[in-house]
């Protein structure tokens, strides 16, 4: 582009005002020579220029911009707006692309503004995100051993399909879980699950976690994790039942005179039965005296006892045959005797510390 600036003859024939005109140039006349310096920097302001972005390197996004090109008076601000697309394409989820867009002319030339090229950075993280639900869940281990996990998987707020989650429990039931690891695709929603049974043992109650793991377009992973906690809170179920009386080998009916107790004799076997048996510790039992409030035990299940109550001496307990082989002329099959204030009652406790409800063991007051 010329910039003509007469002098004095310089256009004497139209020469410079053509070549200025043909080449998208500028003529000034009637410039004095102290004026031409002054005349050259508002040329160069009044030149027009073709300003066209150009995206390098962007792939894949797409890189728009409207107009695709603007002519300004140089120096003048030009106004573009910049569209940025990424595909419909779940396997870019996860990575950042760093591009440029440069600014030329219309001939190529990387255009200069306040003496720095006219280059735009661009930073785009295409994000990847997974969340598993729900966050944390409680199972009656009894009643249900299995867990299912969901998996959502999503970027910029939209539901990516076909992307492959990895699942793995850890915790408690690591070993034992079935199956303890695994893998599937999500579907439109971006949904997939993930369901794992434990066994119903003692040996399962505790804290899982299960982490769902799905990749990234970088290389790396995008997880999550949840917790499950299998639990047993039903406490187990006592049972006083009458047995036999060793000595008049019979088992005494109940009520008693006068309806004064269930078994005259006080002889008891000592029984409960709990949810949760598979893996777990015995059962403790407990006999408590009403009256006192003194508590006897533990004791097994199937434990066998005498109780009596008799307010006249101190709450106690002593072994019976059944404890000592039967070498001292005791009842062989009772295992122990218990005297008490008042009527006894009996307590089953479980390994996870479950409390039964108490079960009477009714005895008539001395004398018997």
């Amino acid at each position: 582009q010329v910039i003509a600036i007469d002098v004095g003859s310089l256009d004497f024939t139209g020469q410079a005002s053509r070549i200025a005109a043909a080449t998208g140039g500028v003529f000034f006349d009637g410039a004095t020579p102290d004026e031409v310096a002054d005349a050259i920097l508002a040329s160069l302001g009044n030149l027009p220029v073709t300003v066209v972005p150009v995206p390098v390197g962007c792939g894949p996004l797409v890189v728009e911009f409207s107009p695709a090109s603007s002519t300004v008076i140089s120096g003048d601000p030009v106004v573009f707006d910049e569209t940025i697309t990424v595909p419909d394409d779940s396997s870019l989820a996860g990575q950042s692309v760093h591009c440029t867009a440069e600014f030329r002319d219309d001939t190529g030339n990387l255009l200069v503004v306040d003496d720095e090229p006219a280059i735009q950075e661009i930073w785009i993280d295409i994000p990847l995100a997974i969340d598993l639900s729900p966050d944390t869940a409680v199972n009656e281990l009894s009643e249900d051993n299995e867990h299912e996990v969901t998996a959502h998987v999503t970027s910029l707020d939209v539901d990516l399909e076909g992307k492959t989650v990895d699942f793995e429990v850890s915790g408690t039931n690591a070993a034992t879980a079935s199956p303890g690891s695994g893998s599937s695709d999500t579907d439109a929603n971006g949904v997939t699950t993930f369901s794992y049974t434990v066994p119903v043992s003692c040996d399962s109650l505790g804290t899982d976690t299960i982490e769902g793991c799905t990749d990234r377009a970088d290389g790396g992973e995008e997880c999550d994790a949840v917790t499950k906690d299998w639990v047993d809170t039903i406490a187990p179920v006592a049972q006083c039942v009458e047995t036999e009386n060793p000595h008049g080998n019979n088992k005494p009916k109940a009520p008693g005179n006068g309806g004064q107790g269930q078994n005259q004799d006080g002889f008891y076997e000592l029984l409960a039965e709990d949810n949760l048996v598979d893996g777990c510790a015995p059962l403790q039992l407990f006999i408590t005296d009403d009256g006192t409030g003194t508590v006897f035990g533990p004791f097994p299940v199937g434990t066998t006892i005498k109780y009596t109550e008799d307010d006249e001496r101190p709450p106690e307990i002593q072994a019976m045959g059944g404890n000592n082989g039967g070498g001292n002329g005791q009842a062989n099959h009772v295992d122990w005797h218990i005297w008490g204030h008042g009527d006894a009652q009996l307590t089953a406790v479980d390994q996870s510390g479950n409390v039964s409800d108490p079960a009477a063991c009714l005895v008539p007051p001395a004398p018997q």
